[in-house]
């Protein structure tokens, strides 16, 4: 595999990536109706420890890198947290 063909790889999984990023904030919607039936508040630090935890034990066990992969996480929660806070409005 040459650098041209990588970087399309790449690119191709880049794609899938951010495809995955907006099915996960689709379910924010979902996740906030229920949030609101249940009374429970936007940001709930108990769920968000345990996705923390999920996302570097699963990045150890494959061999990625865990600290990296629980910032992105972080970012992914804080985008759900988002969407979730706008929907409030």
């Amino acid at each position: 595999m040459d650098l041209k063909d990588a970087r399309d790889e790449i690119s191709k999984i880049d794609m899938q990536l951010i495809e995955l990023i907006k099915k996960r904030q689709d379910c924010a919607d979902l996740i906030h109706r229920a949030k609101k039936e249940e009374n429970i508040p936007v940001r709930d630090e108990a769920q968000r420890k345990e996705v923390l935890k999920r996302a570097y034990e699963t990045a150890e066990e494959i061999g990625t890198d865990p600290e990296m992969t629980e910032e992105i996480f972080e970012i992914l929660i804080r985008m759900n947290e988002k969407r979730q806070t706008e929907l409030e409005i």
